[in-house]
């Protein structure tokens, strides 16, 4: 019975490390997002475009909803994320 205690104590623990791993990744995309649209507001577009890829090459969950929504772009650095993309990006996130 101890060791079965031990191994449900330990899976329990993984798996909480594990959501707030994931929750923190959403949470960086949220805010990577909101500083995109900043730059794009302020009318720095290859900065925003910078963000967004940077974010993309660290953050498997940003970088996954990434290219969900621009499938049909294989070269990322042409996306202008001035425009609607980063609300699609968001949209795929809280999904």
């Amino acid at each position: 019975m101890n060791r079965l205690h031990g191994l449900l104590v330990s899976t329990v623990l993984l798996l909480a490390a594990a959501v707030t791993a994931c929750g923190k990744e959403k949470a960086d995309a949220l805010a990577t997002i909101d500083k995109a649209k900043a730059a794009c507001a302020a009318n720095q577009r290859q900065q925003a475009l910078d963000l967004m890829l940077a974010e993309a090459e660290k953050n498997e969950t940003f970088g996954k909803s990434f290219r969900n929504v621009t499938p049909n772009v294989p070269d990322k650095s042409t996306l202008d994320v001035c425009g609607d993309l980063a609300d699609r990006v968001k949209k795929d996130l809280e999904e």
